[in-house]
């Protein structure tokens, strides 16, 4: 009988174990397979790493093979960009870890005849585990902003270094190894939560350079009323010049005021009829026209569709693309500024002069910089972060002289799907 509730305890502790594990990554992850499969995965992980093997003198433990499955399983399983996957393992490796080094206090506590009451309490320690995940719900910031790879790398250490700790298993003493996996846990459950507030820090500053370029747009667009009601009110007389003109036959006099006319940036500055794309837009040439650099724009995009769940990210990738080519670009030569929407996918295609290294492969993540150092590299770096996460496709070569960098994102939210006229 006694046997038989330890087995059933044993169970319930591994089922539990399971359910911390998969509460956690719901949290943090999207997942790619089902809930169930899922589920199903961890609990098969969990029972490996109780599996001792005994071979000859030596006995082989399959906690090893267990925290592989759980690498392999966030690897292929969750959505997310590789070194939030590589954070999250090494955090909640620690996690468990610091779970079964408490189970071993409590084991070295209790007799060897005491197995019923030690299952008890890790299967109550575990549960304890289970409502602090769910405290961390209280502290996740719910948007898809990442944080830096140098952050990324700097909140690891804590995880990574409590890992290695535990598996020296330096500590034989059951009470203090008890106090430090508290400390050790405290200290984990610290690092998690400087990770939201980072996350939700980079989400506000992302904010403020959208609402900036907001701004931008709209003083823009006020200007751009008042040059309107200017041109309303002097379109009789320019009327009435070109008519005098056109009775005299003075074609150049007729052609310098349409030259005239079209020169005003009313009739310039709306690019595509979508508040992100134009404000962009409209900022990037701003500087080229400051720095002397021509541009060609070819713009496909339906005025009415919605890109509002990916705003900042389109304009992160679009403002980093052109970045980069304004970089490169020395005065009186010209960048090509190609948008579309097809088949439910923003497209984006920029071409600007190159004089950098050829034998560069610019599809890895970390490329360098021609001008200035790192500068490129980081708005590559951040393009294909954002790229990834819709599923999307990117590709950067460099062609007979010419930077080509080729987007296609993926659109959550649409209008009309179907092409609009070239403007």
């Amino acid at each position: 009988m006694s046997n038989s509730i330890n087995m059933v305890l044993a169970t319930v502790v591994i089922i539990i174990q399971a359910l911390t594990v998969y509460i956690y990554l719901g949290y943090f992850f999207k997942f790619k397979i089902t809930s169930v499969k899922l589920g199903s995965i961890l609990f098969g992980a969990i029972l490996i790493s109780k599996v001792s093997l005994n071979i000859g003198t030596k006995t082989y433990g399959g906690r090893g093979i267990a925290f592989i499955i759980l690498f392999l399983i966030m690897w292929w399983c969750l959505r997310g960009s590789v070194y939030k996957k590589i954070f999250h393992y090494s955090f909640l490796s620690s996690f468990l870890l610091i779970q079964e080094n408490i189970g071993q206090a409590l084991y070295m506590v209790v007799s060897g005849n005491a197995s019923l009451f030690f299952l008890g309490m890790y299967a109550i320690i575990l549960i304890f585990f289970i409502m602090l995940i769910q405290c961390l719900r209280n502290f996740k910031f719910e948007n898809k902003v990442d944080v830096s790879i140098k952050e990324y790398l700097l909140l690891m250490q804590a995880p990574i270094l409590s890992s290695i700790f535990l598996v020296l298993n330096l500590i034989h003493n059951s009470g203090i190894l008890l106090v430090i996996c508290l400390l050790l846990l405290w200290f984990n459950v610290s690092i998690l939560y400087l990770y939201n507030y980072l996350t939700a820090k980079n989400y506000q500053v992302q904010m403020l350079q959208l609402e900036k370029l907001q701004l931008e747009f709209f003083r823009d667009f006020l200007q751009q009323e008042e040059e309107i009601r200017t041109l309303r009110h002097d379109l009789k007389n320019i009327l009435a010049s070109i008519a005098y003109y056109a009775e005299r036959k003075d074609h150049r006099k007729i052609q310098e005021l349409v030259a005239d006319i079209s020169k005003s940036t009313v009739l310039k500055n709306k690019h595509t009829g979508i508040l992100a794309l134009d404000a962009i837009i409209s900022q990037k040439i701003k500087v080229m026209t400051l720095k002397n650099i021509d541009y060609e724009l070819k713009l496909q995009v339906p005025s009415d569709l919605d890109l509002s769940k990916q705003e900042i990210d389109i304009c992160a990738i679009l403002g980093n693309i052109l970045d980069n080519a304004i970089e490169a670009t020395p005065s009186e030569k010209s960048i090509k500024i190609m948008l579309a929407f097809k088949e439910g996918k923003l497209i984006f295609k920029v071409k600007n002069p190159y004089s950098g290294i050829r034998q560069q492969n610019h599809n890895k993540l970390r490329v360098g910089s021609s001008k200035r150092y790192g500068r490129q590299g980081i708005g590559l770096r951040s393009i294909k972060r954002r790229v990834a996460k819709y599923n999307g496709y990117y590709d950067f070569k460099a062609v007979n002289g010419e930077f080509i960098a080729f987007v296609v994102l993926p659109v959550l939210n649409k209008g009309k799907q179907e092409m609009c006229d070239e403007r």
